[in-house]
């Protein structure tokens, strides 16, 4: 629809995902389908209060435009630098201030290629967050472990789903699984899996 005079006009500048390196003071957007049809990030000086639109500098690709964007969050590199991680359906992409995009270097997470992998991502305490399949991974310095819930045998088969959100709390974190319309959607505390919430049968929780 149309907007209202609330907000003004930001031109050609549409984002799908948008964050804030504060270090470097730049906002980042990212797209699906820039002016070129790739998935790319952009960067612009934050604007003064008033000022109508953002400038943008030129789009950096991420990887091959068949393959979106999931998702985005600012977090270190490996070497501690403030960085970008763009999400993508099968692997991360950091994005270092100065530089091109390269792939967290596990392939094997090609293989459970998917649009829910990377959703929502949470950085709690010193580590990284993001799921991929039913599964939630977790990366810190390098390493990623597989954290669950779906680890072992996972959750009873009628409350499997993807984690489809994960909001922090001190000291432990809530994941929100999503189990279709034929099954039974929760909330998951970390310390355990512990269930909060379960919905009533075919009620998402999205």
């Amino acid at each position: 629809g149309a907007w209202t005079a609330t907000y003004a006009d930001d031109g050609t500048n549409k984002a799908i995902f948008l964050d804030y390196k504060p270090q470097a003071q730049k906002i980042v957007k990212a797209n699906n389908r820039d002016g070129s049809n790739n998935t790319s990030i952009a960067l612009a000086d934050p604007v003064d209060w008033g000022t109508a639109s953002h400038t943008f500098g030129s789009a950096v690709n991420v990887d091959s435009k068949y393959v979106r964007i999931t998702g985005t969050t600012v977090y270190p590199d490996e070497n501690g630098d403030e960085a970008l991680w763009v999400f993508k359906e099968d692997l991360p992409y950091i994005v270092p201030g100065t530089g091109n995009p390269y792939p967290l270097t596990l392939d094997e997470m090609r293989t459970v290629r998917s649009e829910k992998n990377g959703r929502n991502p949470l950085i709690h305490g010193v580590y990284l967050l993001f799921p991929m399949g039913y599964g939630l991974e977790r990366y810190y310095g390098g390493t990623i472990d597989d954290i669950g819930p779906n680890i072992g045998e996972g959750m009873p088969a009628d409350r499997r789903g993807a984690v489809n959100g994960m909001i922090g709390y001190p000291g432990r974190f809530f994941v929100f699984i999503d189990a279709g319309s034929t099954g039974y959607s929760s909330v998951l505390d970390s310390g355990g899996w512990h269930e909060r919430y379960r919905a009533p049968k075919g009620q998402r929780i999205l």
